[in-house]
């Protein structure tokens, strides 16, 4: 510190050209200098020509204060030197918050954005916080500043903007919920930066993409194994891959016979006719899925039968009615799989030999 010196101030006096942020959580410094006043004084520098001081340190309790002018008329601070420029405040205040005080990311960011010299700025910062604000002092100051005024999440836009690589239309419309719902939060922004890390995320279409995101949006929360497998329905719900045809099929049958677990037959005796209804209307729609895929099958292997003059096998028949996930680990895929004791949902593993299927045995 460059001075020492203790000066005993008034509001009038004071003066703060940082735009700090727009909401202060503050309720208990609020009530801690209404109670005992202030403990620790303000740092400054100054005067200047109009015998003025600016606030290097104690933005917020400057701002409590200046709700209640009657209650502080003497304000004790702390000299740290003669009156500089505005550039150089902004780095005594990013100095301070490396050592000795904590400061809010939007704070930083503020403070970056009133410098001339932004790199010099952010340079000066731990390199974690330099990647932070360097991505978010690219986004459109209007975003930047609609998300902080409505107190939604700084991370969520930064990851709509940066990493989610959709189309326009779709960006936009996730940009407008994110100000306008509360449907996307920090929880959904690490889910979707987790998911979108992948590279096969990157290699998706826009609308796979699309539906990649909303699978994520609804579930907020999950593993990298479990993203990984919303990359891999995004591409099986809108582009099948074959590369993945029979694992999927697997898992989707899997699933079903969990489903099915859960009902009991006694039920029937104890529901009414119209969840009887919604009941079948869900068999009806199960059947017609697996129909279609079971025509689709029929079809390409009479094509491959008559068009390359095999006979199909007893055993691929076998493997037509009682597909499993140890065939497609065998003949498809090269993919181990592990049985596990107890029911648990089918899900991928990555070891050092690849990936396993962890499945029910």
């Amino acid at each position: 510190m460059e001075n020492d010196e203790l000066l005993v101030l008034s509001l009038d006096q004071l003066i703060c050209d940082i735009n700090g942020s727009i909401h202060i959580d503050g309720m208990s410094l609020e009530q801690s200098l209404l109670e005992e006043g202030v403990l620790i004084p303000l740092l400054v520098e100054g005067p200047n020509a109009e015998g003025k001081f600016f606030i290097l340190d104690g933005y917020r309790r400057n701002h409590i204060m200046r709700r209640y002018p009657m209650e502080f008329e003497s304000i004790p601070c702390r000299l740290y030197g003669k009156e500089t420029s505005q550039e150089n405040r902004n780095s005594i205040r990013l100095r301070l918050k490396r050592t000795n005080k904590r400061m809010t990311a939007i704070e930083i960011q503020k403070l970056v954005e009133n410098s001339e010299n932004v790199n010099d700025i952010i340079n000066e910062l731990p390199r974690i916080t330099q990647k932070r604000i360097r991505r978010a002092i690219v986004i459109p100051k209007f975003w930047r500043d609609r998300v902080e005024e409505l107190r939604k999440s700084q991370d969520a836009l930064a990851v709509i903007w940066h990493d989610l690589n959709v189309s326009t239309e779709y960006k936009n419309e996730l940009l407008q919920r994110l100000i306008n719902t509360d449907k996307i939060g920090v929880d959904h922004a690490t889910a979707l930066k987790k998911m979108a890390k992948f590279k096969v995320y990157q290699s998706l279409t826009f609308d796979q993409k699309q539906v990649a995101v909303e699978n994520v949006l609804a579930k907020a929360k999950f593993t990298d194994n479990e993203a990984e497998m919303i990359i891999i329905q995004a591409i099986m719900q809108t582009d099948p891959d074959s590369a993945y045809a029979d694992f999927w099929v697997n898992y989707c049958s899997f699933e079903l016979k969990h489903v099915t677990s859960k009902i009991n037959n006694e039920l029937g005796s104890m529901i009414r006719e119209t969840t009887l209804t919604h009941l079948l209307t869900a068999r009806n729609t199960v059947n017609e899925v697996i129909d279609g895929v079971l025509e689709r099958f029929e079809q390409e292997r009479r094509s491959s039968s008559k068009n390359d003059g095999v006979i199909v096998s007893n055993e691929e028949s076998h493997i037509k009615e009682k597909a499993s996930l140890l065939w497609a680990a065998k003949h498809e895929m090269g993919i181990n799989v592990v049985k596990t004791k107890v029911w648990t949902a089918p899900r991928i593993e990555k070891t050092d030999r690849g990936y396993s299927v962890v499945i029910s045995g």
